[in-house]
């Protein structure tokens, strides 16, 4: 239900009340849900993308209540996720790195002022963030770079998100989304002409090479929120971002004894 074994939740629900101190209050009304309970709500919301009202169903609470809990919790979840986990610094100078760009799909958001703007995606058809993600050559899962808007291609994001500093003189691979960014990438046809045979197979050992970091972000948006349509407000997405990949993370590298 939450994406993690029991012996994870238990391990993070640790880690966030050490981060989050007392839960109930010393005086007066008390909060209706015990604090394990709400960091399960919090990490349900993230996994599974649900209404607040459908939430507030199954925990039997009101959606007032559903809102102000994950509201009170996502970042602290994020933070005590995001402990001891691995990140691009700690590859080694040799290793391969693996980069590729996914669309969070928001929808347009024509009230949320200069947020709002630029959402749309002419190559996946959709409005969102983009985010570009980073793993290792084996697939694991290291960063996902600051949510830029979708309009944005994936060489601009490279930019303005800082990874061609982050990545500088490191082994990276991407796609020709990634042209003149310092990445190695595939040969691009030329205009009216064709690959040569030596040059077709070089592209497909590329590809080879990169498909990990498609099962790296195909396993990071099972954490629905950052597929199935991110519905709070744009302004609170980022720390959304950080908090799910720091969950992936803690799901992928943390094994509790």
């Amino acid at each position: 239900m939450t994406g993690l074994s029991d012996e994870q939740l238990d391990l993070l629900i640790e880690r966030v009340a050490a981060l989050q101190g007392a839960w109930q209050p010393a005086r007066g009304r008390r909060r209706a849900l015990g604090f394990a309970v709400a960091v399960t709500m919090t990490l349900v919301a993230l996994r599974h993308n649900l209404s607040q009202a459908l939430l507030g169903t199954f925990f039997n609470v009101s959606q007032p209540t559903v809102s102000r809990v994950v509201q009170a919790l996502r970042a602290a979840v994020g933070t005590a996720a995001a402990a001891g986990m691995p990140w691009v610094t700690d590859a080694g100078e040799g290793e391969r790195l693996l980069v590729d760009g996914t669309l969070c799909p928001t929808g347009n958001r024509p009230g949320e002022g200069r947020r709002g703007e630029r959402l749309y995606s002419g190559k996946r058809h959709r409005a969102g963030m983009n985010t570009l993600v980073i793993a290792d050559q084996w697939g694991r899962l290291l960063d996902a770079s600051d949510p830029t808007p979708g309009a944005m291609h994936d060489a601009r994001s490279f930019a303005a998100a800082g990874l061609d500093r982050l990545l500088a003189d490191r082994d990276v691979l991407g796609d020709l989304g990634f042209l003149g960014c310092g990445v190695t990438t595939p040969l691009r046809k030329p205009p009216g002409g064709k690959l040569w045979v030596f040059e077709q197979l070089n592209n497909r050992a590329h590809n080879q090479a990169r498909a990990p970091i498609e099962r790296t972000i195909a396993l990071l948006k099972q954490w629905r929120v950052l597929s199935g349509g991110y519905r709070g407000p744009l302004a609170r997405f980022p720390v959304t971002l950080s908090t799910v990949v720091a969950l992936e993370k803690f799901r992928i590298y943390e094994n509790p004894l």
